[in-house]
């Protein structure tokens, strides 16, 4: 079955609102960058999740960024953890979002290429 399961979506959904959120609180009034939750991904067993983010106006999230974000981890588990109430609560790690240096990249391509053919 290529499809993921109904509950691995709800799971993936509740992780993405319930982290964002947290995201959020954390950030309100900071003058640091504006960390993104772009997609999450859980494991069929549920116990890994894989958050990427992406650094609004930034192609790369900093090593740094990564480091912070995933020191918060525990504490977004625990979240997790009160909102879901699973038998095991899914272990968070935090991953840079390639895809959006690959669109900027594309980006750039595209108007390098139009800005060709005038």
């Amino acid at each position: 079955m290529n499809e993921k399961s109904r509950r691995i979506q709800r799971v993936e959904k509740e992780i993405r609102e319930t982290a964002s959120t947290y995201l959020m609180e954390q950030q309100s009034g900071s003058s640091e960058d504006l960390v993104a939750l772009t997609k999450v991904f859980v494991s069929p067993d549920l116990r890994n999740a894989k958050i990427f983010v992406c650094v609004i106006g930034k192609e790369v999230v900093d090593e740094d960024t990564l480091q912070t974000l995933q020191s918060h981890a525990p504490e977004i588990q625990k979240r997790i953890n009160n909102r879901l109430r699973m038998k095991f609560c899914p272990r968070v790690q935090f991953y840079n979002d390639d895809s959006v240096r690959m669109m900027a990249k594309i980006d750039r391509i595209l108007k390098e290429d139009s800005g060709s053919h005038e």
